[in-house]
């Protein structure tokens, strides 16, 4: 009767691993695009600003998550998101060239955020974090519509 029992749970576990394993591999997600790497390092680097943003205490921290965020805008520069299906010829250069814009006032903003912190200007820093909010939502309001829909405010 034991054995009966210890093999009728020794079943029960692999049936209920291999459903896991069979369903986790039904999870599966694409691998994030380049332009979706860079665009999480830029958000995470918002985030991790924040704690230290102002405090004389972290500058060395602010200082490297603002160069990685740096590197994140120009790596996202390289690359467009998925435009509309509708848009061809010179709409479709104009909402390309839109965005490369933007990731280049980005780049710039977090320079100029750099330098604030590099000379105390914690003041500078946070209006450049506040204007890195602003751009953030009007590109995705204009370039990734469906996370302003499914989130709200991003």
């Amino acid at each position: 009767m034991k054995l009966a029992t210890k093999l009728t749970t020794l079943a029960l576990i692999l049936l209920m691993s291999w459903g896991m394993l069979s369903t986790s591999a039904d999870a599966v997600t694409l691998e994030e695009t380049p332009l979706e790497k860079a665009m999480d390092k830029l958000k995470d680097g918002m985030k991790s600003l924040k704690g230290v943003l102002g405090d004389a205490t972290k500058t060395d921290k602010a200082m490297s998550i603002l160069q990685s965020m740096e590197v994140a805008a120009m790596d996202s520069y390289r690359f467009t998101p998925d435009a509309p299906a509708e848009l061809k010829g010179n709409d479709l250069r104009a909402y390309n060239t839109g965005f490369r814009k933007g990731m280049l006032a980005i780049a710039m903003t977090v320079v100029d955020m750099e330098l604030a912190v590099l000379d105390g200007r914690n003041a500078d820093a946070k209006k450049g974090y506040q204007q890195l909010s602003r751009v953030k939502k009007g590109g995705h309001k204009k370039y990734k519509p469906e996370d302003e829909d499914e989130h709200g405010e991003h």
